[in-house]
This record gives structure tokens, C-alpha cells and sequence, in this order.
């Protein structure tokens, strides 16, 4: 079935999207359009999930945890001494973007991005992405991509691995995600595959709509952590809004009522050309996931498109 059929919105404002739906009755992947590069999109394409990316990390950092080999009640500081982790906030503050760190200025990001512009495959690192930042480390709660790049960097500390590789080994694997890439993977595109390295932990993973979605439908049912664990990543880390407007787990964002099938978790992310939007409604056991190839498409209007397809058939 055509996505733009059932979902109108796929043909407004955006090149192109996919998507995919998991419930108790099944799977389903869609696309349709084309990708920034005038590609025709497939249900099986893959694209960056930018922000998304953080539930891997947190679901790792959690894992640890959970081992004994991290406390998440403790100063970061003890398991990553680093100047962006000296104000002494805690591992589950990190977690819940209740670190003090802000987001980096417009004017950071964009110095960044066009150093590297000018060195494409250079040995680009998150450290050159953590030197930049001259924000407070006391700030209010606020969404903050350093908070799962440092919470990255903790995992690589502890394990004494490559980030990547154990994202591999201890989530992906397991979960038999089909289509699912790292930023220590080359693509003909090296200034993005830069991007994603100096932001992994953040940023950097690709993935099909299928594979998101299986990732949620996993991790939020208590397949991937324990129940106790995925409840309190789904717990408000406080009272105030720092996702959007949303308020937020431990690296996960809580969208309430707003895509009304029920109270739903998961994450959104944006990056240059693409947004991602992972969704899962527990109670309803669904599991969406939409990988849009525009930047600035309401991705969150799309997905109230398609849940009210949903709400039809649920």
C-alpha cells in the first residue's frame, strides 16, 4: 500500500519519507518520495536518526548501571573526569538533561560545521565538539546534545571499547535490528560522516524506519531492560519541559497525550536534511517510527497523520 495514500501529509512540504508500524498484529513499512539527493526512497532506506540515537546510549548507560559498573546517583565526574562534567552533576542528571550544560550557540555549531567543511576525513572526535562549548555548567534544565555525547564518552571509559562497537554487541545484535549503521562507518558523504563522529553518542546512527521501530517496540516492552529500568526511563526526571516542550525520561522523551493514541515514549531528532521521530505507546502496543528527508516539516503533524490512521484500526 502507497504510503502517501494512507498518509496524505507524506506528499506536503517534504521531499520524502519513511515509515514503519509495528503492533500486536504486525509490521508495516512504507515510503514515499525521494531523498535529498532526488533518490527514490524504499521502505528499506536508511537515513541519519540524529537525536534518536541518544536512547541507545542511555539504554547502554543503563545496562551498566544495572551491572554495578556505573552509578547513576553519583558525580559523572568519578567515572569521566572531564571539564563539562566538574559542576557535579549526577550520571541520571546527565541522562535527564538536568546536567546544567546548555545546547552549543548557533554559532558554535555552524563554526564547526565548517571547520569541518574545510577537512573533511580528518580524525574528527567528540573531544572537538567539547572543546567548543563556553556555556554555564549550573544552566536550567534544557535539551542538550552534550549530555549523551559526555554520557558516550563514559560508556567508551568504563567499557574500554569503542562506543560503537558496544552499541553493536550489547543492543543491536540482540535486538536483530536489520539495518542499523555507525559513525565509524564511511559513506560517500564525509563532512555527514564527520558530523555524526564529533556528536556519537548523540548523533551518528543510521537505520532504516523498520529497524527504529523494532528498537522501540523492544526497548519500551521491556525486551531489551528490565521493566523496573524502562519504567523509570519513561518517569519524568522533573517537573519542567526541556524536549520541545515536552517533558523527559532518562534519554527519552515523553509526548504525554499530543499524538493521541495514549501517553507515548520515545525520541525525535534533527539533523541538516532529515528529521527522525521514534513513538511507542505502551499500553496500545504500538511502535511507530518516520524518517523524514527535510528538515523542517513538522515531523510531529506527520505523526498525528498517521496515528489518526492508526486510531482507525487499532
Amino acid at each position: 500500500m502507497a504510503l502517501d495514500a494512507r498518509f496524505p501529509d507524506a506528499g506536503v512540504g517534504a521531499a520524502g519519507l519513511t515509515a514503519s508500524v509495528i503492533t500486536d498484529a504486525g509490521v508495516w513499512a512504507g515510503a514515499a518520495g525521494h531523498d535529498g539527493r532526488g533518490r527514490p526512497l524504499l521502505p528499506s532506506s536508511t537515513a541519519g536518526i540524529a537525536d534518536v540515537t541518544t536512547t541507545f546510549t542511555a539504554a547502554e548507560v543503563l545496562r551498566l548501571a544495572g551491572a554495578g559498573r556505573l552509578d547513576l546517583d553519583a558525580p559523572l565526574a568519578l567515572s569521566l573526569p572531564h571539564p563539562l562534567t566538574s559542576g557535579g552533576a549526577t550520571a541520571r542528571s546527565f541522562l535527564g538533561m538536568r546536567s546544567g550544560l546548555a545546547d552549543m550557540d548557533a554559532a558554535g555549531e555552524q563554526a564547526l560545521v565548517e571547520a569541518i567543511r574545510r577537512a573533511p576525513g580528518r580524525a574528527w572526535s567528540p573531544d572537538d565538539l567539547l572543546a567548543r562549548y563556553r556555556g554555564p555548567l549550573r544552566a536550567p534544565a534544557a535539551y542538550s546534545t552534550l549530555n549523551a555525547v559526555l554520557l558516550g564518552e563514559t560508556v567508551q571509559r568504563i567499557t574500554g571499547r569503542p562506543l560503537a562497537a558496544v552499541l553493536r554487541e550489547d543492543l543491536v545484535v540482540p535486538a536483530a535490528l536489520p539495518h542499523v549503521g555507525f559513525w565509524d562507518e564511511r559513506s560517500d558523504d564525509p563532512v555527514a560522516d564527520d558530523l555524526a563522529r564529533v556528536r556519537a553518542g548523540a548523533w551518528g546512527m543510521t537505520a532504516d524506519a523498520l529497524s527504529v521501530a523494532l528498537w522501540g517496540w523492544q526497548l519500551y516492552g521491556s525486551r531489551v531492560l528490565p521493566p523496573g529500568t524502562v519504567a523509570v526511563m519513561a518517569t519524568p526526571s522533573g517537573s519542567d519541559q526541556v524536549a520541545g516542550g515536552l517533558r523527559y525520561g532518562l534519554g527519552t522523551t515523553l509526548f504525554s497525550q499530543t499524538l493521541g493514541l495514549g501517553d507515548a515514549v520515545g525520541h525525535a531528532g534533527r539533523q541538516p536534511g532529515s528529521q527522525s521521530l521514534l513513538v511507542v505507546v505502551p499500553t496500545r502496543h504500538v511502535a511507530v517510527a518516520l524518517l523524514v528527508a527535510d528538515e523542517d516539516t513538522s515531523v510531529r503533524g506527520t505523526a498525528q497523520n498517521l496515528f489518526a490512521v492508526l486510531s482507525r484500526h487499532l
